[in-house]
């Protein structure tokens, strides 16, 4: 199992955006209790962006971990 894999199974989505063209998907990283889920304008989310073309998923992409803006998801640097 690969780190990314680890990681994402301790989270829990927490945001989900669905547009025609795009999924975001937002992951909070908890900074004390898991009831405490930061703020959508932290730098403390790490975001999945699944790209669709004619309503199927084309590509997958994601913020670096614990560092993407939930308010900023579409203009955040996927890798």
């Amino acid at each position: 199992m690969t780190a990314r894999a680890i990681a994402d199974a301790k989270r829990v989505a927490q945001r989900i955006e669905i547009l025609p063209t795009v999924i975001y998907v937002g992951y909070a990283d908890y900074v004390g209790t898991p009831d405490a889920a930061p703020a959508d304008s932290d730098p403390a989310w790490t975001i999945k962006k699944i790209t669709l073309t004619g309503g199927s998923p084309t590509a997958i992409e994601w913020t670096v971990e614990g560092a993407g803006v939930w308010t900023n998801r579409a203009s955040e640097t996927y890798e």
